[in-house]
């Protein structure tokens, strides 16, 4: 709100500062004077607007809320410049100068509109690429829970499950990410092995053993599924 309300008392100047000078400096104010006036306030209206729906939320497409806003002040420059040109030194008639704004306005509103489209998708697989993130770190942290349970194993039992563990971390840090591709399937099947594991990792520390065969086929089991994941992934981004 204290930005909106900055941005309202910028405008607001701007717009007071040129309709002061304006309407001092034109002795003869036809009916394009004040065309072109009116054209210059809603330029200036427009742009004050979109500085603040660009200013008022963070988002993930900053630098093409910039670029909207730059273009909206390269608008109201346009709506100006057409004003000089058309209005003083080429006296053009009132149904020519509005069709020029109109002209000029319709381009600035198709621009714009379109930016703010690609600002909505830029924004939308952003949120995409985000909650990817969030559920590969879970499922990471599945894993990393396992590892911090090796503490408790006794003599080098607990450096080869580390290392087994470490692997597997590592083939799954560094697996494919798929943002268009739906993998929840094995994702699912990934938590539900490493609930397995989990289990597997108390046990052994239950009865002491050293034996660690079984685990370590868990391990290649899950390291199959990520593999598998990765696969499925590559198959399916390949068809996009």
């Amino acid at each position: 709100m204290k930005k909106n309300g900055v941005v309202f008392i910028i405008y607001s100047i701007i717009v007071a500062a040129y309709a002061t000078l304006s309407l001092i400096l034109t002795v003869e104010k036809s009916p394009v004077f004040w065309t072109g006036f009116g054209f210059v306030i809603f330029s200036i209206a427009i742009m004050g607007l979109i500085t603040a729906i660009a200013t008022g939320k963070k988002s993930s497409a900053f630098p093409i809320e910039i670029s909207i806003v730059t273009l909206s002040g390269i608008y109201v420059v346009a709506v100006i410049c057409i004003n000089i040109l058309c209005g003083y030194l080429l006296k053009a008639g009132i149904n020519i100068f509005v069709c020029i704004h109109i002209i000029c306005l319709a381009l600035f509103a198709v621009t714009t509109l379109l930016m703010f489209i690609t600002k909505s998708g830029i924004i939308k697989q952003n949120n995409a690429v985000n909650g990817k993130i969030c559920e590969m770190q879970v499922l990471i942290y599945d894993f990393e829970k396992i590892k911090t349970k090796l503490i408790d194993m006794q003599g080098s039992s607990r450096k080869d499950a580390m290392s087994l563990i470490d692997s597997l971390l590592d083939e799954l840090r560094f697996s494919d990410f798929g943002v268009s591709v739906d993998v929840s399937d094995i994702d699912s099947k990934l938590r539900s092995k490493a609930e397995n594991l989990s289990s597997e990792v108390e046990n052994l520390i239950a009865i002491k053993s050293k034996d660690l065969s079984s685990m370590e086929l868990m391990v290649n089991d899950i390291k199959k599924a990520i593999k598998d994941r990765n696969m499925q992934i590559r198959l399916m981004s390949s068809n996009i």
